[in-house]
């Protein structure tokens, strides 16, 4: 996950056929993150105003829905608010 502060909160999500497997899974993915976006956009008030890019990088089609939407919400639970810039 890639992020920088910017005044309007967008999501990128990069899903490949080859790690997720079928479209189906992959939109899957994208509606996961995009709901894990806007509830992390809002819990941050003005300071969720950033760009955020999820890429994924390993096989997912062996984890359950859960352990997938286990797993994204983590991120944006890690991703830390940014600084106020001076």
């Amino acid at each position: 996950m890639f992020w920088r502060s910017s005044k309007n909160p967008r999501l990128g999500t990069v899903v490949s056929r080859k790690l997720a497997g079928s479209a189906v899974r992959r939109n899957l993915v994208k509606r996961h993150a995009r709901a894990m976006f806007q509830e992390w956009c809002l819990r941050q008030g003005a300071l969720g105003c950033v760009d955020v890019v999820l890429r994924v990088t390993a096989d997912i089609r062996g984890l359950s829905r859960g352990a997938e939407f286990s797993e994204i919400s983590s991120l944006f639970r890690a991703l830390a608010p940014p600084r106020a810039e001076s």
